[in-house]
């Protein structure tokens, strides 16, 4: 009845004093968590902001636990919290508890971004090679260019695996997945070595993208001076000749290859 009179203030301070009486006590048909919900809602039409979010800080901890005070959407619809989104405590709030596949769209954007300028910056290169050879000026300097932008590009795409792991993948473009899958082509075997099994984790059941793991598994175990498993890697030698780099139990390669969507 306070609150819906609008006495914010004394809901705030009744819901206060029922936590106080019963901390661990679930009631209420929507639960425990819908009231404290409540009760910031309370404080922030009141305008005790510092109130407020000291509650909203706390259900993102026990996000799990409190799902209905934590869903992303209806947080930031909240008409409630209309006085908070002015402190930068609403940003720092609304970025710990949106899902991981929102905060991963804007890193899936660049690696977009980055396999358009990549395939840019390799027909200017390999144009630049054609008219005036590998080891001219112009194009030295843009394979420098190249390696920097790769090489920055990764650090970033390693840095975000470490923050969040690879979640969010149904609605990246395939340009995105690509240039993802590049960017471990030619990594060393620590790297790979971290990488892969979290790559792995994501990717496993992708029919789409499967057979580029595959070229993943075979370079790992090639890296370390093993026989590929797949036949994904072939090379070509000094006179132009094209081999198969050795595969393990070559009779049942096939077998192993149509697992991973391969030919």
């Amino acid at each position: 009845k306070l609150y819906n009179g609008g006495e914010y203030y004394k809901a705030g301070i009744f819901f206060q004093k029922l936590y106080a009486d019963y901390p661990d006590e679930p009631f209420g048909w929507s639960g425990y968590d819908y009231y404290i919900y409540v009760e910031a809602c309370a404080w922030a039409n009141a305008n005790e902001t510092d109130k407020a979010f000291d509650i909203l800080f706390e259900l993102s901890e026990k996000y799990n636990k409190y799902s209905y005070a934590m869903v992303y959407e209806e947080l930031i619809e909240d008409e409630n919290f209309e006085t908070l989104h002015k402190y930068k405590q609403w940003e720092e709030l609304t970025e710990k508890v949106k899902p991981i596949h929102l905060k991963m769209i804007p890193f899936w954007l660049k690696l977009h971004d980055f396999y358009n300028e990549r395939n840019s910056l390799l027909i200017v290169l390999y144009s630049s090679i054609e008219e005036n050879g590998q080891e001219s000026n112009e194009a030295i300097t843009l394979i420098n260019e190249y390696n920097e932008l790769y090489a920055s590009i990764y650090k970033e795409t390693t840095d975000c695996i470490d923050a969040n792991g690879i979640p969010g993948l149904d609605p990246v473009s395939w340009e995105s997945q690509t240039t993802f899958f590049l960017l471990f082509n030619n990594v060393d075997l620590e790297d790979l070595s971290k990488y892969l099994p979290i790559i792995r984790e994501a990717y496993v059941n992708d029919d789409i993208y499967k057979n580029e793991l595959a070229f993943l598994e075979d370079q790992l175990v090639m890296l370390q001076g093993n026989k590929q498993i797949y036949g994904t890697h072939i090379y070509q030698d000094e006179t132009g000749e094209k081999f198969v780099y050795p595969i393990e139990d070559p009779e049942k390669v096939d077998e192993r290859r149509k697992e991973y969507g391969l030919s």
